[in-house]
């Protein structure tokens, strides 16, 4: 039984304990990043062992963690064993919560990416929405979601990514759309093929990423015979950064289902170009402070993309426009800063505010 009168002193900022942790097997930026600063601001109890299992790595620390700060623990039934995981990884979490500990849920998406056990899913899912005393989200499209447990929602605009150097970003001479990031049905590529071949596009497009063999070659079947090309290759940082370089725009048409916070969206603001992404999740929030543009629709993205391709003049406009806003994102949403968000939301829901800095979409409408 929860005692809900235990209380464990947590403004000597110790006691933390972080999942999952760093895995030199698995290349993850956002938990990398995360750790990184976590260590420079508080003492994380499982910072300087060997990396094991999720679950079997809490049952460890469950009886001297102060601070869970959790990241998709929900998809741990997804797991090998997942099952058997997830219930001995609860109960930690309960353990650690009837001692008087706090549970910090950094909750990433609208639903589980994973295949398969949705209602498994769906029962864990809820279960670290109400056992959480406090949940970060990095998008306010999120708080209206969780809008049942309101008062423990704290929103965190999505930190930056290492930045690009100026002098290596050019403009390129042809235009391109790039489409880039891990090849997977969340992403809404087949729609946005389907739609491409619906409007008669023929503008250049360019898909990068790792995904499924069978997926990948399901979405080459459907770009057969259009200005579409996918490659399924992990891309490295510098080879991101060469594409970027060549692309004109950057299009991230995830599906509006799936969505709160897109990680692509964040490393794409290094490459100073022009990036378009459905009015959902954080796409919304950045739209809001001119860094990218949010379309309604398939049909406004593709409107939007044949005027930019055939008016120099308003792209380079709009360029300039989120360029400018793009520095300013960047200057104000630092990991720092972020870390002492979730630090102090262990006492307060203060909330950063997004610099506004409004897009005027009606007037954009207007010049399409």
């Amino acid at each position: 039984m929860i005692n809900r009168n235990a209380h464990i002193d947590t403004s000597n900022r110790s006691g933390f304990f972080f999942s999952p942790r760093p895995d030199h097997r698995v290349h993850n930026s956002y938990i990398n990043s995360f750790y990184y600063h976590l260590t420079q601001k508080a003492d994380v109890l499982n910072q300087h062992n060997k990396v094991m299992g999720r679950s079997t790595e809490l049952l460890k620390y469950a009886f001297k963690a102060k601070v869970l700060v959790l990241n998709w623990p929900e998809d741990i039934v997804h797991l090998r064993f997942g099952w058997l995981q997830a219930i001995c990884f609860n109960l930690c979490v309960l353990l650690v919560k009837a001692r008087g500990g706090k549970i910090i849920w950094i909750c990433h998406n609208r639903k589980s990416h994973a295949k398969g056990k949705p209602l498994l899913s769906k029962w864990n899912r809820n279960f670290f929405k109400h056992i959480a005393d406090k949940i970060i989200v990095h998008s306010k499209d999120a708080i209206e979601v969780l809008k049942e447990v309101r008062s423990k929602v704290v929103f965190v605009p999505h930190p930056r990514y290492e930045r690009i150097k100026m002098d290596s970003i050019t403009n390129p001479n042809t235009h391109q759309a790039l489409i880039w990031g891990n090849i997977t049905p969340y992403k809404g590529l087949e729609a946005f093929i389907n739609d491409y071949k619906k409007s008669e596009s023929n503008f250049p497009v360019k898909i990068l990423g790792k995904g499924n063999p069978e997926y990948v070659a399901q979405l080459k079947e459907k770009a057969a015979g259009t200005n579409i090309h996918i490659q399924n290759t992990r891309l490295t940082a510098q080879e991101l950064q060469e594409e970027f370089n060549k692309c004109s725009v950057i299009v991230l048409p995830y599906k509006k289902t799936d969505t709160f916070s897109s990680g692509a969206l964040i490393h794409s603001l290094n490459a100073h170009k022009i990036i378009l992404g459905p009015r959902v999740g954080n796409f919304i929030d950045l739209a809001e402070t001119g860094a990218c543009i949010a379309y309604q629709n398939n049909k406004e993205l593709f409107e939007l993309l044949d005027r930019m391709i055939h008016d120099s003049a308003f792209y380079q406009e709009q360029l300039e426009n989120v360029r400018t806003n793009m520095d300013q994102y960047y200057k104000l949403n630092t990991w720092e800063n972020m870390i002492e968000q979730v630090l102090n939301s262990i006492e307060t829901t203060k909330e950063f505010a997004l610099v506004k800095r409004p897009m005027n979409m009606a007037s954009l409408k207007n010049q399409i």
